[in-house]
């Protein structure tokens, strides 16, 4: 009797948790459906106007009477695009002519000629990462829930980390991954839950486009597929999915058009609509499993087969989850191990838990509630499992504690839709709990409690992205002062032949702003890249410094015209009959080497906002290569100097502050006093109309171990011996340069450039 008694107490819970779910349908009608969807939209555009606003004044901002933007990455696609503009025949080896936005934003630059160009990549990524709305709004209106939907939309529109890769100014092509890869979402959803053709055919156009988009996405679409793979299997031992042959069409046209992509968009499109005309035509001999069967297998066996899902999620998850050195195997038989780069890049870094949810729902809290949501709505329409990769990707931002590292900040952005739908679903079950109403104005208006608690509760989910909005501050790589540098600079070059050598930062707006090539970027910049321009910026012998630029613009030209992926360093060994890299990079301080025949300029690029991660540009080049053991890099820190008071300065890093007193020649290192081994104060001074470089230093302790260098500028470096007397300290901050190895060409507080003479 007691087991009958807690089965039926059970069984009332599971009765009361669906009744609670099982919320009012209101699916409206198209008009409604459109306004809806636009409202959402200008929500979101007018949001990310916010930062237009708040700078709107800052002339350092503009180049060529507009914003310029502000990611790093953007530039790379804003030289595609440009070539593309500018000269649709030209090839560039690193130039992404053949990528998808550059293609996009050439397209729209050629049809909107009055959008000056500078003005459309600005404005681009908020109005396009702002269609995320589309799919959001039409997914929760395939599930007869259209303003659970625009509730989920205003949300997911403006979450933290989706506004940060899609405001004003991040030309990036984050502003359409999400955006593609929900539409394929939506697809599916509503076709599952609609059983009409149409949604085939839009299934089959939105997941080959997302991949041709960002070939990554591919594990979203591969990821869904399996999930309604399961879905569909589980549904023919119910009988609630009605005609169970639909499922198997849906698959069938997902894995068709991946596949259709590998013969071009034309050809492509035509074997995709010639299908779905097939389909439609023989409607009544498509709902036979047996017809149906064997296709599905057979297409979705050719279309994994040359995806390259698999090995694309290795390196996905090697990348950003493992991490440790990597190697890289010569053509020799010495393998190299260079430093990985996913363990400095900051979007690869784990984060805390708290960051993690912020990111995602605006909010600790907000996480939890949504969350929970997402629980529900996949319990109450089991159809949005077919989510689930999104928030897999997603949580890949965290990891699993003990287990597997966080990806970092990045992969939050994939979480974001579907969370945004789950919030909205829990807010709307609790609202449609509230059944009593309030009137006012003598018994005339009556408003329902309902509505006035879905008002608020969005306003409160609403206010940490708006106050983020506010809050967040993403400032260009170079202000105009910077590229007005640069664009001289440009006049002194040949434009796509000449080379500057920097850190893999400033990569892609060096190549922008000046039409030169780089040895790394932000795209190009595995360890293996990286190491002979950190090599070259810290070694302490300028001689190898020049050897190593010219070796490795020469090598790097000729992996271009061969096609060669081999590290350069370990061509250079081959050709110089080294076995060890150890000992080819003692024989860079020969003078007298044998180099390559001089084809091109070489340049070196030195900013002074490289000396707040000079510590980590040393690092890549502080391991032995030959066996992969890592040294820490020599002691740099990179800070702003404010106090002179009776020789006592302070000096403010990101995370710490240091104390310099220049009488007593003592620096204040965490707590601990150390002794200073030489003090100098540089900057330019101006002596009749002309402006001169000047320096003074003293010593101090001969046994001191840190050196300070001040700037003029309010900034000021404190390092060791090794650091102070690396080619980047020493040429930008001391001007102290062998005149047989570098020539000045831009001398600068902030920017200065030499030009290699070997």
């Amino acid at each position: 009797m007691g087991g009958l008694n807690k089965q039926k107490k059970s069984r009332g819970a599971l009765y009361a948790i669906d009744n609670f779910l099982d919320i009012k349908e209101n699916c409206v009608d198209v008009k409604t459906l459109a306004a809806l969807i636009f409202g959402a939209w200008l929500f979101s555009f007018a949001c990310r106007l916010i930062w237009t606003a708040l700078y709107l004044d800052v002339a350092e901002f503009y180049w060529l009477g507009e914003f310029m933007i502000n990611t790093p990455d953007g530039y790379f696609w804003a030289e595609g695009a440009r070539d593309l503009i500018e000269n649709p025949a030209y090839i560039d080896e690193l130039s992404p002519v053949t990528r998808s936005l550059p293609i996009i934003t050439a397209f729209l630059a050629k049809y909107l000629p009055f959008i000056p160009f500078e003005t459309l990549i600005f404005y681009l990524p908020a109005a396009l990462g702002s269609l995320l709305v589309v799919p959001i709004v039409l997914i929760g209106h395939s599930l007869k829930q259209s303003y659970m939907g625009f509730g989920a939309a205003l949300i997911g529109s403006i979450a933290w980390s989706y506004y940060n890769r899609t405001m004003v100014g991040y030309y990036d092509d984050d502003m359409l991954i999400i955006v593609l890869s929900t539409l394929s979402l939506y697809s599916i959803v509503a076709g599952v839950t609609s059983k009409k053709s149409i949604f085939l055919l839009l299934a089959a156009i939105f997941a080959p486009l997302s991949i041709w988009y960002y070939p990554n996405s591919q594990l979203l679409i591969f990821g869904m597929a399996g999930v309604l793979f399961i879905y569909s299997l589980l549904s023919y031992q119910s009988d609630e999915d009605g005609d169970h042959s639909y499922n198997d069409k849906l698959l069938f046209f997902l894995f068709t058009g991946i596949l259709s992509m590998r013969f071009g968009i034309a050809i492509g499109s035509f074997i995709i609509v010639a299908l779905f005309a097939l389909f439609v035509i023989f409607e009544e001999q498509t709902k036979k499993r047996w017809l149906i069967l064997p296709l599905l297998i057979f297409a979705a066996i050719v279309s994994l087969y040359f995806s390259g899902v698999i090995a694309s999620f290795w390196h996905q998850f090697s990348g950003y989850i493992v991490r440790r050195a990597t190697s890289v195997s010569a053509d020799t038989n010495a393998t190299l191990h260079f430093y990985n780069v996913a363990q400095t890049v900051r979007e690869a870094q784990e984060i805390p838990f708290s960051e993690f949810a912020s990111r995602i729902s605006g909010h600790t809290l907000a996480f939890i509630v949504a969350l929970i949501g997402t629980i529900a709505l996949m319990s109450r329409y089991r159809v949005m499992l077919i989510s689930l990769p999104f928030i897999g990707l997603g949580f890949m931002a965290y990891g699993i504690p003990g287990l597997i590292n966080g990806g970092g900040l990045r992969f939050t952005i994939f979480a974001v839709a579907v969370m945004a739908l789950g919030l909205s679903y829990l807010l709307f079950c609790i609202a449609d709990r509230i059944s009593f109403k309030i009137v006012v104005v003598a018994n005339l208006i009556p408003i329902k409690l309902k509505n006035v608690f879905l008002a608020l509760s969005f306003v409160v989910f609403l206010s940490p992205h708006i106050l983020h909005i506010f809050e967040y501050s993403m400032q260009p790589p170079f202000d105009s002062n910077e590229v007005q540098i640069l664009n001289e600079f440009k006049k002194r070059t040949e434009a796509r032949k000449d080379y500057v050598i920097t850190w893999w930062d400033y990569g892609y707006p060096l190549r922008y702003y000046t039409y030169l090539k780089t040895l790394a970027d932000g795209g190009k910049h595995s360890g293996a890249d990286n190491f002979a321009p950190s090599f070259i910026l810290s070694t302490p012998n300028q001689i190898s410094a020049a050897n190593l630029s010219r070796l490795a613009v020469e090598y790097t030209e000729r992996q271009f015209a061969e096609r060669s992926y081999a590290s350069i360093i370990a061509q250079m060994m081959q050709d110089y009959g080294e076995t060890t890299a150890r000992n080819f990079l003692k024989r860079l301080g020969d003078s007298n080497l044998t180099l390559p025949d001089k084809t091109r300029e070489t340049y070196l690029f030195l900013p002074d906002e490289m000396s707040y991660i000079y510590s980590t540009v040393m690092q890549f080049s502080s391991l032995e290569p030959d066996t992969g053991k890592e040294y820490d890099p020599p002691f740099f820190i990179g800070a702003r100097i404010s106090g002179a008071n009776d020789g006592v300065y302070q000096l403010y890093s990101v995370q710490e502050r240091f104390t310099i007193d220049a009488k007593r020649g003592i620096a204040v290192i965490r707590g601990r006093e150390v002794p200073i081994s030489r003090y100098f104060e540089t900057g330019y001074v101006k002596e009749n109309e002309t402006v001169r470089f000047a320096r003074s230093g003293r010593g101090f302790n001969r046994d001191g171990v840190v050196v300070i260098i001040n700037f003029a500028l309010g900034t000021g470096w404190l390092m060791s011996e090794l650091a102070f007397n690396s080619t980047y300290v020493q040429l930008f901050a001391l001007e102290n340069y062998d005149p047989t190895l570098f020539e000045p060409v831009i001398m600068s507080p902030r920017i200065k450039i030499y030009r290699v003479l070997k």
